[in-house]
């Protein structure tokens, strides 16, 4: 990874915009298994390290239309979410995936501090400021339309993090249980 310079435009694009995914992925093809991971993770290394401020920024140019600017001590105020929680692999913000955009989300604070470092899992009780949402002791359930992109930034995390690299990230594998923060 590299460190970048400041530019919320220039970092929210690079996030989405890719011209030809055929060519970009051209590589992968006819690989499977561990073969197949190594291989992605060798495609999405080497992003850029944007400090939080900037991922910040670039969030809400990204989201644009949906975040409203309210001052942040503010229990409905916006911040930003981490999808896989950093208590669970990077708690610093020197390690890459502290601030690495593709996991990533703007999120109402009150409910991002109810979800805290929870697992994912199905059931609970209704959330009351969340639609959709469910939550108990040690897991959180999203509301059905960002599961989809919630397991998308888990997979790419599992991928793109294997410990191997100077990212200062520790190998972030996903499991199917309750886990330990």
């Amino acid at each position: 990874g590299t460190a970048g310079q400041c530019n919320p435009v220039e970092c929210a694009r690079t996030v989405y915009d890719i011209a030809d995914l055929a060519e970009y992925y051209a590589s992968t093809v006819n690989l499977s298994g561990s073969a197949l991971k190594t291989e992605l993770n060798t495609i999405i290394s080497g992003h850029y390290d944007y400090s939080y401020t900037c991922v910040w920024s670039a969030l809400v140019l990204r989201y644009l239309t949906e975040i409203v600017v309210v001052p942040t001590q503010l229990d409905n105020a916006w911040n930003r979410e981490h999808v896989w929680a950093s208590s669970h692999g990077f708690s610093s913000r020197s390690q890459f995936a502290y601030t690495d955009i593709h996991h990533l989300v703007p999120a109402d604070r009150s409910v991002n501090s109810d979800r805290s470092d929870k697992d994912f899992e199905i059931g609970g009780t209704s959330h009351s400021e969340c639609v959709g949402c469910f939550e108990q002791s040690g897991t959180f359930e999203p509301p059905d339309e960002v599961k989809g992109e919630i397991a998308r930034k888990l997979f790419y995390m599992d991928t793109r993090y294997e410990g191997n690299d100077d990212t200062g990230t520790p190998d972030l594998t996903l499991v199917n249980r309750e886990t330990d923060a």
